[in-house]
């Protein structure tokens, strides 16, 4: 998913989140909280000077909101199918049982960099109306780009024309 933007010359440091793939430990929110701040912290470790845009799709959207509230120093946060909450997207009983909640809405509410909403119309997965949602949470942060199809596993050359969306108005 990447590699258009390795392709464009862009440094890049992707996340491998605990639990995920072929990775030790369980994931859990404050597990993935934890490893976004370490991954932006190691980011500004390799390139102090460079601007920082995070991105994350479906979970990792929520990451890096969370990281993004917590971190003045951000040119933009972009997300793929971002949810409002994760007991949002379980079936009516299972939601209460849900340890994590993964609260979006608090979370771009906090967010002071410009913020990009990458979001499938036709996503089966999260709901459009969840971008909607968070959108209006923002404040006026955010910026809905949507997709008329792709689903919940878009092609990251959408990310790529939002990056040079940022990159053009943060040049003005």
């Amino acid at each position: 998913m990447a590699l258009p933007l390795a392709d464009r010359g862009r440094g890049l440091l992707v996340a491998s989140w605990r639990g995920f793939g072929d990775n030790p430990g369980q994931p859990s929110e404050v597990g993935l909280f934890a490893d976004g701040a370490a991954f932006l912290a190691e980011a500004q470790r390799r390139s102090p000077e460079a601007p920082v845009v995070l991105f994350g799709y479906s979970t990792g959207a929520a990451v890096a909101l969370n990281t993004a509230r917590r971190e003045e120093a951000l040119l933009a946060v972009v997300t793929l199918g971002a949810f409002t909450d994760m007991p949002s997207l379980a079936p009516g009983l299972a939601r209460g049982l849900m340890r994590d909640r993964f609260d979006n809405l608090s979370a771009i509410a906090e967010v002071h960099a410009p913020i990009f909403l990458i979001h499938a119309r036709d996503d089966e997965v999260v709901p459009f109306d969840h971008a909607e949602a968070l959108k209006a949470a923002s404040g006026g942060q955010a910026t809905l780009i949507a997709v008329t199809r792709g689903g919940h596993r878009l092609d990251l050359g959408t990310l790529t024309t939002a990056l040079d969306r940022i990159e053009a108005e943060a040049a003005r």
